[in-house]
């Protein structure tokens, strides 16, 4: 059994991104919790501290948006890598994503490489760690 390099959060409204996300993560020998909107991710984070987040934007009950601003006032010690994969793709809402503190924005729709690359990127893993 390989070792597991830390947990990751996916937070989508969307099942299918997250068996999609949670697959390239556990390639890259990742572990995954879910999150379905930025309510659930919130209490999540305040229970455990994740690797990195993948987070979209359009959410019910706390879209993504807030959660980020939420996430960064209640963050204490290294902020947590946040990556915005998102629809919204317009320079507008990618200058405020990453004025709320994302770390990197991935527009939908996205590939597999794409998602591997962003996460070895921000967590400064080997890229040998996607043969997995």
């Amino acid at each position: 059994m390989e070792p597991q390099l830390g947990d990751i959060l996916v937070v989508d409204d969307s099942e299918l991104i997250h068996k999609f996300q949670g697959l390239v993560a556990r390639r890259l020998g990742l572990t995954v919790s879910h999150a379905y909107n930025g309510l659930e991710a919130l209490q999540l984070t305040r229970k455990k501290r994740f690797r990195a987040i993948l987070l979209d934007l359009n959410m019910p009950v706390l879209d993504g948006l807030s959660f980020l601003e939420t996430l960064r006032k209640e963050e204490f010690g290294d902020p947590v890598p946040v990556v915005v994969v998102s629809t919204e793709n317009q320079d507008e809402d990618i200058r405020r994503a990453l004025e709320r503190g994302a770390t990197a924005y991935l527009k939908k729709p996205f590939t597999v490489e794409q998602i591997a690359e962003v996460l070895q990127r921000v967590l400064n893993l080997p890229s040998s760690a996607a043969a997995r």
